[in-house]
Parts: C-alpha cells; structure tokens; sequence
C-alpha cells in the first residue's frame, strides 16, 4: 500500500549521516523512500478513571492530518473518560444520598460518555492514515502496537460504560417507589430475582474490560505510567471480585427472606447490663417469620415464662449447665435458654440457644438473631421515633438505651407494669419492625448501613442453620464469631456478670497492655481496671461478680493471671483451635462511704516475636454488649518506648514494627447492596 503523501518524512529531521560529494548525490529510488523508518506522531490522553496518562508517540514529526488525528483522539478518549467518571459518581450520589435523580443524570453522562468513546474506537478503525499506518511496512511495528492500544482503550472505556449503566439500572430498581402492594422484604425479593440476570451481565461487562485492558501494551506506555495501568487493571478487579460476593450473597439472601421456603428465626432480645460471653443475659425473645419476603414478628415475651420451673437432673428437658454457670447457680438444676448466651462465639451460643429453645417449646427454628439496646436505637436513627402506646411513651435513638434500662431494671418506679416489665423491649421490636417492613427503599442503604455499624460494634449477631448461609454471615463480618486471622496472634477478654445484677450498665472498665521486645519474645502485661459506681435502687444489688475468661495463642507461653478466685471446677469449655484459656473469678463491691468500689486484673503471657518488614500484629477482638471501653498500648523495643491510645467500641489491629506503634480498626460488617457506585 502506498503511503499517503501528507506522510512523507521531512528529510531535515532525519538521523544526520556524513553528506557525500555534491558529484554523487542523487534523487531517493522509490524503493529506498518505501524503507525509510517511518514513525508517526498520536498523542494519546486515555481514562483518567484508571489512570493512564496521554503519551507522544512521536516527537519528531508531524504532519497537519497527524495533529487533527491527536487532537481528535485525545478529545474523544479524554472526555469520554470525564463523562464516565462523572456517571460513576452520580451512582455514587444516588446511592448515599438515596436520590433516585442522580440515575437520570448518570445515564446522561454514561450515554456522552458512550458516543465519544466510540467516536474513538472507529477513528482507529478507518482513518485512513491509521489504517496505512498500521499495515505499511517500517511503520506498521511501530504504529501498530500504539493503534491498536488505543482500540482496546476505547473498547474497555465502552465496556465500562455498558457496566455503569447496567448497575444504574439495578439501583433505579432499588430506589424507585414502590409498585402495587408489595413492600419491606416482598419487594427485596422480587428486586433480587429481577436483577440477577442485569447482575451476570454487569459482570460479563467488566470481564471483558479486564480482557481488553490486558490488550494495552505496557511497552509503549511511558514508564511512569506503567504502574497506573496495573492499577486501572486491579480497580476492574476489584468490581468483579464485589459483584461475585453479591452474586454469592443474593441467593442466600432470597433463602433467608423466605423465597424457597418459609423460615422461622429466634430472636433473642439480650441485656448487656448483665453481661454474658454472647452479649448478656436473656431477657426476652421472640420468632421472627419470613415468607417469600412477607415479615412477621410473633410471640414475643419475657424468658421466665418458658425457663421456669427449672429443669432438674432426670427431667425430660434437662441439660447439664457449663461449669461455671452451675457454679453460679449452685448446682442442681439444669441450663435453660435464658442462660444460653454462655458462649463468645456467636455460633456456638445460637447452637445452644436453638436447642434449649427447642426443650423448653417444642419449636424448632432455622436460625438466631441477637439484638441488644444498642442495635435497636441504631434502627431507630432509619425508622425515627416509634410510639408505643401500651406504655405511653415514644422511643428514639438517642435515648432507647437508657428508657430500657430504666423500665425494665429500676425498682423505685413502683408502678403497675412492673409486672410484665420484661415485655418494653419485645412490644417496642414489635413497633419498629412494623415500621422497618414498609420503609421505602431509597432508605434501604442506609439501612444496610446501619445494620454494618451495629456488627461492627458486636450489638447485632446473626446465625443461620444452612451452611451456605453461615458461610456468607461469615464473610460480611455477621456471625460473631471469634476471630483468629492468619498471621496475627488474637487475643479476647470475655466477661459474664454471674451476680444477677446490672451493674454493667454502669461499670467503668479500662484496658493497658505494655508490650516489650526482649530478644525474639514478645512480653504481654495486660491490666484491667474496674471501676463499679451503680446506685441503689435497680435490681440485683451492686456488687460486680464476675466470672472472666481471657483467650490467648496456644502457642504462647508463661501465661499467667492475677484474680480473685480461681474457678473452683475446671471449666468445660473447648476454646476455639489455635487458642487457649484463661479464666477466674472476681467481685467488685461499693464502698458505701466513696460510692464506688475498684479492682484490677492482670494478665501476662509471652509469645515468638514475627520478623519481617510487615512486623508483629495482634488481633483484638471486642466483647459483644460492651462499649467502647478505653485501651493504653505501650511498645518497648530497640531502647525505645511508644504509645498509643485508643478503645474498644470494634475490634482493633495492633501493629507493631521496629519503630513504631499503630492501633488500628479490625474487621467490620460488610454487607451492600448491588452498585457500582
């Protein structure tokens, strides 16, 4: 093919060579022009989302096709990018600001974005200067590779914005008004099954960015660009690897609402200011019904009408206490389900739960749900205030903590519902949840959102029988479980209030551990401060007793701890594989004459210190029911100490390194919804 003649290569921008004798220059044969090392000027400016910045291809000639292509091009690849950015974050806004509009402005951007993409895409296509580029010998080796990075460029930005728009459509679904009479969970359900088709094609949309941008030829993208298309390659990823989690988590979640069959959960209503290893004692329940997304809540009531008369040994329902909870009784009668949250690892406790449910009521359940004060005022910031007329009062968010407390533990109110005052807190879950099932679903987000924080903080705990199901609780950070991630020691302070009072509510409780480097050993001191200030007037009494368990690595040594009382029957319980126990007893009385009483608990053990640049780090997971209690970590190594404070209200990750010190957050609740934004 013939090179157009705009295209020729201006001579005086040659590589210099020695000029013969003026006798024996002659006019270029055709054949030799034909040779010559043909380059062509393009510069390209590609996808700000991923990136990459525009690059000259030639910085030696130009020719004035050759600058309308460059200025074309770049134009096309660089506001087409603009455009799809600016449609990412209109999904975005829609989605946090729960504003259906920004759709709508989405898929304005999405489409502009579309047309200059592919305004790019047949540039490269039929130029004709592209195309006798691209095949003419001495240009093509060089051209090519460039011409046809562009087109993989434009392809993945066109891939892009067929994924954009595919999730726009999906979240339009999820955000629009309700249609007909279905609501709540009804309407999930329908929404799950309809975007699941949109969903598989989302992904095959980003599968085939991902392949195109492997088509981008790293060797003709500026060095200093190189990493940013790696990166452009891992933010694809990092979309598909989301969109497979809901892939995965959507078909459980249609089981969970009832879509294949219909389910029955325990819901266990549980008070923290009696603390137990799940969170805390029992104090009422209730059977939550799903069917095919219809929401029931039923047959909420306070414990002891279903765990009295305790069960005794011989007796048809009887079940052996764990060692510690039969120390606390006294011995003699059997574990009923007001006492099953015995157990920090959620699972092991639901298990337990289901089963002494199921001796005492004849119902079998498909799950347990755990839900403290904490968790409801977390719905009560989506829902608003709920009035609850049987008890003349309405409920908010920042002050359904203390009115639950106050109505259900309080004795000096003297009023006629003391009775049935175990019956606020199931009365007032009845209420919200009422509310819950018809919230709009432009609310659904920040639902979602609130339901992580409460996880996050270990007020809300989730156990389904079917496997698959658990395994994705798991993954979102809602079994409440107990931790131990590879390659980080772990360690769990675990308190049960074993005195039948509430002074949970008001204790004070403080953490410091100092760390220090001594050769290859990791010394652990760990001192915890208590201090119980709770008044007269509430039920139990005032003193703290406490039955405490510390977990620790099995691979740790010199473990020790300083305690009141040791259990007088070594205890029953299995740790979890990978940790090992610590356990005692202590008690916490009021001085009457400071108002308060104090103690300290200290526990030490030693472990191998990790070597490597990433350093040493601990897990440290939080109680269920606690707060956010307050923590002091000093690090001591290399002649040096550092500090760092912070608290317990999640889990945290303490890091240490050869020269510093970092706290930082463990793992939280990660559900979503389907978006891209």
């Amino acid at each position: 093919m013939r090179v157009p003649e705009d295209l020729q290569l201006d001579p005086g921008l040659e590589d210099e060579a020695p000029m013969p004798p003026l006798s024996e220059r002659r006019k270029p044969s055709r054949r030799r022009r034909q040779r010559r090392p043909w380059r062509i000027a393009l510069g390209l400016v590609v996808l700000l989302l991923l990136g990459i910045a525009g690059a000259t291809i030639l910085d030696r000639v130009g020719t004035q096709h050759a600058a309308q292509v460059q200025v074309v091009l770049t134009a096309d690849l660089k506001q087409g990018g603009d455009e799809l950015l600016a449609g990412k974050q209109s999904v975005s806004d829609a989605n946090t600001k729960s504003d259906p509009a920004q759709l709508v402005v989405a898929d304005q951007h999405f489409k502009k974005s579309r047309r200059l993409f592919q305004d790019a895409l047949d540039r490269t296509r039929f130029d004709p200067w592209l195309v006798a580029a691209s095949i003419t010998p001495g240009i093509s080796s060089f051209a090519g590779p460039r011409i046809r990075s562009v087109g993989a460029i434009a392809r993945m930005g066109l891939d892009l914005v067929d994924a954009g728009s595919g999730a726009a459509a999906i979240d339009a679904a999820l955000l629009g008004p309700s249609s007909g009479d279905l609501h709540g969970g009804q309407r999930l359900v329908q929404i799950l099954k309809e975007a699941q088709p949109k969903l598989d094609q989302v992904v095959v949309d980003l599968q085939q960015a991902k392949q195109e941008a492997g088509q981008v030829d790293l060797s003709v993208i500026p060095a200093t660009q190189q990493a940013t298309v790696a990166n452009a390659k891992a933010e694809i990823q990092k979309g598909l690897d989301g969109l497979g989690e809901f892939q995965a988590l959507a078909p459980v979640l249609l089981d969970v609402l009832g879509e294949t069959s219909p389910k029955t959960y325990l819901i266990e209503q549980v008070d923290p200011a009696e603390l137990r290893g799940g969170g805390g004692f029992i104090g009422s329940y209730a059977l939550l019904s799903m069917n095919k997304g219809e929401i029931k809540l039923e047959l909420g009531a306070n414990v002891a009408n279903i765990d009295i008369p305790y069960p005794l040994p011989g007796g048809k329902n009887y079940l052996p206490q764990p060692s510690p909870l039969d120390e606390f009784t006294g011995g003699g009668r059997g574990w009923v389900f007001g006492d099953a949250n015995f157990f920090p690892d959620f699972a092991t406790g639901a298990q337990a739960g289901e089963d002494l449910f199921f001796r005492e009521t004849g119902k079998n359940v498909d799950g347990v749900i755990s839900i403290d004060p904490w968790a409801v005022a977390a719905l009560l910031t989506i829902t608003g205030p709920v009035a609850v007329p049987g008890w003349n009062t309405t409920v908010r968010a920042d002050t359904f903590p203390q009115d639950v407390f106050v109505r259900e533990e309080q004795t000096a109110n003297g009023n006629a519902q003391q009775q049935n005052r175990k019956d606020f807190f199931p009365d007032v879950a009845n209420l919200m949840l009422a509310k819950l099932s018809t919230l709009p679903a432009d609310q659904w987000t920040k639902l979602i959102g609130a339901l992580n924080t409460t996880v996050t903080q270990r007020h809300l705990q989730v156990y389904f029988n079917p496997a698959k199901s658990e395994t994705e609780m798991d993954r979102m950070g809602w079994s409440g479980r107990i931790l131990k991630p590879a390659g980080l020691e772990s360690m769990l302070e675990v308190e049960s209030n074993f005195g039948g009072d509430k002074a949970n509510h008001f204790l004070d409780r403080s953490f410091n551990l100092q760390l220090t480097v001594a050769g290859g050993t990791l010394h652990h001191r760990l001192e915890i401060d208590y201090k119980n200030p709770t008044p007269a007037g509430f039920l139990g009494g005032r003193a703290y007793r406490c039955y405490l368990r510390f977990y620790y690595p099995a691979g740790a040594t010199n473990a020790s701890i300083q305690v009141q009382k040791a259990e007088a029957r070594p205890t029953d319980e299995k740790p979890p594989e990978g940790l090992k126990l610590l356990d005692g007893w202590f008690q916490v009385n009021v001085d009457p004459r400071l108002g308060y009483g104090t103690y300290a608990v200290v526990i030490s053990w030693d472990t191998a210190l990790s070597s490597g640049a990433t350093g040493h780090s601990i897990y440290w997971q939080k109680q269920p029911g606690t707060l956010s209690d307050a923590v002091k970590v000093s690090y001591s190594v290399n002649g040096m100490t550092y500090h760092a404070s912070s608290d317990l209200s999640q889990d945290r990750v303490l890091v240490l390194t050869g020269g510093g010190l970092q706290v930082n957050p463990g793992a939280a609740g990660n559900a979503h919804l389907p978006t891209l934004g």
